[in-house]
Order: C-alpha cells, then structure tokens, then sequence
C-alpha cells in the first residue's frame, strides 16, 4: 500500500514537471525476513540502483544498521519509519526523521485517553513482545506515569502466560488502560478474549507493529 501511494505521488510530481526539471522515479526493494541478509542485499542493491535517497523504509530491529550504510555511502534517509527514532539523529546529517516514535505515539495518547475519558490516576498496564529490546519505551512510559502521579505500571511480556490467564490476571490488578504491542494476531486474540471475559478496559497500540 505505502509503495503504491509513493508511486501515485511520485507520478504527480512528474505530471507538474518533477522537481527542478528533472523527473523522480521511484525503485523499491523488498527484503526477506532473515535481518542477517539485509546489509548485503541494501548495499548492493543501493550500488546497483544508483539511488539518490533513500525514501519511507520500514525495516523494524535494522535501523540503525541502515544508518550506518546511508552514511557510509552519502546517501540520505527521508522520513523513515521506525519505531524507535535514533536519540543522535541531530549527529547524522544523512537520516531526516518525520515521525514520531513509538515512546512519543503512547505518550500523546495516554495524555489524549486520560484527558477525555478516563479517571485521572488510571492503572496501566504494558503488554510487550519478549523479543527485542524495549528498555527505552518502558522507561519513557514509567516516566510518564511518574509526572502523572499514577500507580506504577503493570509490564508483562507476551506468551508468559495464555492469553485467559493473562486477562484475569490485569482484571483482577483493577487495570483500566493497556499498552498493547504485539502483533497483529497477537493483538486479535487478546481483543477477542477481552469480549469474551466481558472486560472492556481502554486498549491503545500501534498500528505499526500490526
């Protein structure tokens, strides 16, 4: 779908005569799941294709991997998606993130929920893949909850337990809000188990990780 929205506003571009006279055309790569064989195949492929930039990459766990090869080979990186923006993105002159982060979406929805729905000290609750390192999201959120004077977060990783355990578990904790982020089957079960526990507690995630 992004692919196919840059292809319809790359071709819009041209139709107004490009940028400067010159017209983009947009080359995309696709990569296999295997992260080992992600260096190789970019490089390559950034050699092969002559790219002048680099545009909307979603490569979850290898970002800073492609940094380092955007920098290398002085190419830059516009507005790529991740869920963690580099904290020394002002010391690479390459990379130009547009989004927020996935500490930042959580945060502006937290103070979004609890401002028109919920109770002003609501119990938390952060549901987390075990893989991968989330150390700077969970300190940016107790942080929060700090400032807010809220209770401190439940943080649970995902498959510790099954997914009726684990609702009876936050149902009993009086848990009013959840952090969720797992992935997109992950998260149908868990919203289906809710309904069938009638337990309707505020669930926010990111539709990035889906």
């Amino acid at each position: 779908a992004m692919n196919n929205i840059l292809k319809a506003y790359f071709n819009e571009i041209n139709h107004r005569g490009g940028i400067y006279g010159r017209k983009l055309e947009l080359v995309t790569l696709f990569l296999p799941d295997d992260q080992k064989l992600h260096a190789q195949q970019i490089e390559t492929w950034l050699a092969e294709q002559q790219v002048f930039s680099l545009l909307s990459t979603f490569l979850p766990g290898a970002e800073t991997k492609l940094s380092e090869i955007t920098r290398a080979l002085n190419i830059p990186l516009v507005g790529p998606f991740t869920l963690f923006p580099s904290a020394t993105f002002s010391q690479d002159r390459q990379t130009f993130y547009l989004y927020p982060g996935l500490t930042e979406q959580m945060q502006i929805l937290l103070h979004f929920v609890t401002q028109q729905t919920l109770q002003a000290k609501p119990q938390l609750a952060i549901l987390y893949p075990q893989q991968g390192s989330l150390d700077a999201f969970l300190s940016g959120i107790r942080q929060t909850s700090r400032e807010r004077h809220w209770a401190k977060p439940l943080e649970i990783a995902l498959g510790t337990e099954s997914t009726t355990q684990l609702i009876g578990h936050l149902k009993k904790a009086a848990v009013d809000l959840v952090i969720f982020l797992g992935d997109e089957r992950q998260t149908g079960e868990f919203l289906k188990t809710a309904a069938d526990e009638n337990w309707v507690p505020y669930i926010l995630g990111s539709g990035m990780l889906a």
